[in-house]
């Protein structure tokens, strides 16, 4: 029972290496997904050439806005972060630099900041109009602002009259080289992203309420090299279709910037976790291909037709400068033009789960890191002071009021994962643990919940608590992982909560039956974040002394690593 290592064999730093660690990377072959992709590949052309459209890079203009704001310090967002795209670029420099300080292994940055330039620097031009400069573009833009106006209608006109633009950034290659528009050198992207899938960024679209949410009216033409994107990619473009426009004009302007998503679920914490991962990567991708737009005012817009009874809404609300809209729910009026916008990528995918089952990954990866910085500051949670002495909190997640709140409508799927000697087992847990703490303080933090996120006294302190994340908000359950140090839990969607451990401080216990097992999500998400990660195959009656023994030897090992570390 081996930790995944993070540092390579010569610099065994965190977690060690072991002779029965799996591979660092992800497989290069994985042959049985080429013998079934290499069809689909060719009959969407993505082996074929075609001529490329010689459109060239155009500055994209900025709106007048207010001065930048200053860079998220402190304990976190006081209510909305406006602009997430500087935020996100300010998480990521934070993450090169704790990753570099513990000296971890980010397998050649394959999941950085070098695959984020790499993607910005494919930017191709996805639709255009022949008359599209940055003069044009200017004159049509001082008249935008970052607010909603009510604009005279001589200056309506000249901004409504602006032509489209659609450029995207896509993270595979979608043909050969030199068919991809500016920088066709970069004909070759990292290869563990299973499919091809682009954030995009456009100027002067105006979206179709009328047919729905999914199409837009666009003054621009789709270039080749766009037909070829919009078949090759799972998705088409931001799920939709550019409608011709039939001599309609601008009745108002939306002045912020709209970021559309596309989220695969609302309910289960892992793909949440996966689609707010995912978003972070377009926002750094963006950002970095189009610089201009780092402190423009976002919000975001769903594309999806999930409601607002979610309660990981609390996440998503917490991005932009305005409440995100549901546009299933709150469609925009037909005769509103959108300024800018930015088009998330998606295809049902993420940096967690692209390497498919029975593969393990063991990089760190920058940009998860950034993502849990990111979403931790949402709540509040600043980045640990490395040099003080912590106490240990280990949090176990239960599974076992699911079935009430399915109201017995569980799958086969979901019964296997239920312990029928849960109780036995944390019972054993808390002795043990209260047994061990010669020179230490335990506190049972389900008694004394107010313990559990004050500092340690003159003793060092293990707290223990075990939640059934079901009965609780999305605040407690943030606060309560976010001031963790051990998350312990069955495998399942409640471990996707590890995205608020403090990374590179956390450890992520997993149990698995044996139907689950192949299934390494988990531990792509805590290597990637610099967790210690262990799982622990178990049935569903639990050998309750065996899981002690797991418990125990994590909790030592995080004793002896949790010594002051000089990370900045």
């Amino acid at each position: 029972m081996a930790y995944v290592p993070l540092a390579t064999d010569e610099q065994p730093t965190y977690p060690p290496s072991s002779p029965n660690t799996p591979s660092r990377r992800w497989p290069r072959g994985r042959l049985l997904l080429g013998l079934l992709a290499v069809p689909v590949l060719v009959h969407y052309g993505l082996l074929l050439t075609s001529a490329p459209d010689p459109q060239p890079s155009v500055t994209w203009v900025r709106p007048s806005e207010p001065a930048p704001p200053s860079p998220p310090l402190g304990q976190g967002s006081p209510y909305r972060d406006p602009t997430p795209i500087a935020s996100a670029q300010y998480f990521l420099s934070l993450a090169e630099e704790e990753v570099k300080a513990l000296g971890l292994d980010t397998c050649g940055d394959e999941v950085g900041r070098a695959m984020v330039r790499a993607a910005a620097k494919r930017r191709l031009v996805y639709c255009s109009s022949p008359s599209y400069s940055s003069e044009t573009e200017g004159a049509g833009a001082e008249a935008v602002s970052n607010l909603d106006l009510d604009l005279d209608p001589e200056k309506l006109a000249a901004a409504a009259d602006r032509p489209a633009r659609i450029e995207c950034m896509p993270l595979r290659s979608i043909g050969k080289p030199g068919l991809e528009g500016p920088n066709p050198e970069l004909h070759s992207m990292p290869s563990w992203w299973p499919i091809t899938s682009a954030p995009c960024v456009s100027r002067n679209l105006r979206p179709v309420a009328r047919i729905n949410q999914r199409n837009f009216l666009a003054r621009c033409e789709v270039t080749n090299v766009g037909k070829k994107l919009n078949k090759v990619a799972a998705e088409a473009f931001v799920g939709s279709m550019i409608v011709p426009e039939q001599n309609e004009t601008c009745r108002s302007i939306l002045g912020h910037t709209v970021m559309f998503v596309q989220r695969m679920d609302v309910w289960n914490p892992f793909h949440i976790a996966e689609d707010l991962i995912t978003t972070l990567l377009s926002l750094l991708i963006v950002g970095e291909a189009v610089p201009e737009l780092q402190h423009h005012r976002i919000q975001l817009a769903f594309l999806d037709h999930f409601g607002i009874d979610s309660r990981f809404e609390g996440v998503w609300d917490r991005m932009g400068a305005l409440p995100p809209r549901r546009t299933s729910h709150e469609p925009f009026d037909d005769g509103v033009c959108l300024n800018t916008a930015i088009h998330g990528m998606y295809g049902r995918t993420s940096l967690l789960s692209a390497s498919g089952l029975w593969q393990t990954y063991g990089c760190a990866s920058t940009v998860s890191w950034a993502a849990a910085h990111y979403y931790r500051h949402l709540f509040g949670l600043a980045p640990l002071n490395n040099t003080e002495q912590r106490p240990i909190n280990i949090l176990y997640v239960s599974r076992m009021r699911l079935r009430h709140h399915l109201k017995g409508d569980v799958s086969e799927w979901q019964k296997y994962r239920e312990l029928k000697n849960e109780d036995e087992m944390l019972a054993r847990w808390r002795v043990g643990l209260r047994e061990m703490c010669a020179d230490c303080e335990f506190i049972d933090a389900n008694a004394q919940p107010e313990r559990w996120a004050q500092p340690s006294g003159s003793r060092r302190e293990v707290r223990f608590a075990a939640i059934d994340p079901v009965a609780y908000s999305l605040e407690s359950q943030v606060h309560l992982v976010g001031h963790a140090t051990l998350l312990v839990g069955q495998h399942g969607g409640a471990l996707g909560l590890s995205l608020f451990l403090p990374p590179g401080r956390g450890a992520v216990l997993e149990f698995l039956v044996p139907m689950v097992k192949g299934n390494n999500h988990f531990q792509h998400m805590a290597v990637q974040m610099g967790h210690k990660h262990r799982y622990r195959p178990i049935d569903a009656l639990v050998d309750v002394e065996r899981a002690w023994n797991d418990l125990k030897e994590m909790v030592e090992e995080i004793m002896v690593s949790e010594a002051p570390k000089s990370v900045p």
